[in-house]
């Protein structure tokens, strides 16, 4: 739980730092390799909907049961637009079908 992180509002995006100019080189550097890959289509989403008021979450995960798993508990709590950050990608998890 410790490597959760949620993000609300216009605080979150402030946070979140699209830019990475409010944390440092290191982070500049980052945002401009994510900016080249697809994260940045991402990042602008999720800066967009803390600015609306929403909330965004982010949950490590080991696999790809475990972002099924995570995918269906945020879902069943209403959420929206689910993620998953992959090496080198970015994938919108679908819905689970019954088996």
């Amino acid at each position: 739980m410790a490597a959760v992180n949620v993000l609300s509002g216009p605080e979150g995006a402030s946070l979140l730092d699209r830019s990475g100019v409010r944390h440092g080189l290191r982070a500049r550097f980052l945002r401009f390799f994510q900016k080249a890959a697809c994260e940045s289509d991402a990042l602008e989403a999720h800066e967009r909907a803390l600015n609306d008021g929403q909330h965004v979450i982010y949950v490590p995960v080991r696999n790809d049961k475990e972002a099924r798993m995570v995918a269906d508990i945020l879902r069943e709590a209403g959420g929206r637009g689910i993620l998953y950050f992959g090496v080198w990608s970015v994938t919108e998890l679908p819905h689970q079908t019954a088996d």
